[in-house]
């Protein structure tokens, strides 16, 4: 863990994990997802956007081993036309971190949306304006 540090030193940062968000799509998800998972004392946030779970079988088993020690925001998105495997595979990683972690999960499935830079563009001002709150204080968007 070489960057943070460095990014920290370098620029005006406020350090703390309540502060640090990473987030991702598709390869960048996962390891968005990951890096909350393996450093959860340095990241308190992340953007989950169509995680390439299917490259990481073992991503239950490493979320259930390590979910208890993560206290985040997580934001999950997936679209409804990358299909059901996928989906089921992103909504199992979130059911086993919902049960074994005291983390905040905000999850969408976009029925209309695909693998691709478009769908995740339409859902990253949802995903920073609930980041970005409490959490508890926010409207989400149900429907345009």
């Amino acid at each position: 863990m070489n960057l943070k540090p460095f990014i920290d030193k370098q620029y005006r940062t406020i350090p703390s994990k309540e502060n640090t968000i990473i987030a991702g799509s598709s390869m960048g998800g996962l390891i968005s997802y990951y890096a909350m998972l393996q450093y959860p004392g340095v990241f308190g946030k992340a953007g989950v956007f169509s995680p390439a779970f299917w490259t990481a079988p073992q991503i239950k088993e490493v979320t259930g081993a390590l979910a208890n020690k993560i206290n985040g925001k997580f934001f999950f998105y997936m679209g409804g036309l990358e299909g059901e495997v996928n989906i089921n595979e992103m909504q199992e990683v979130q059911e086993i971190l919902g049960e074994r972690s005291q983390s905040m999960i905000y999850s969408v499935i976009d029925p209309e949306s695909s693998h691709n830079e478009q769908a995740w563009r339409k859902w990253f001002t949802e995903f920073y304006t609930w980041i970005m709150a409490d959490g508890y204080n926010t409207i989400i968007k149900v429907k345009d």
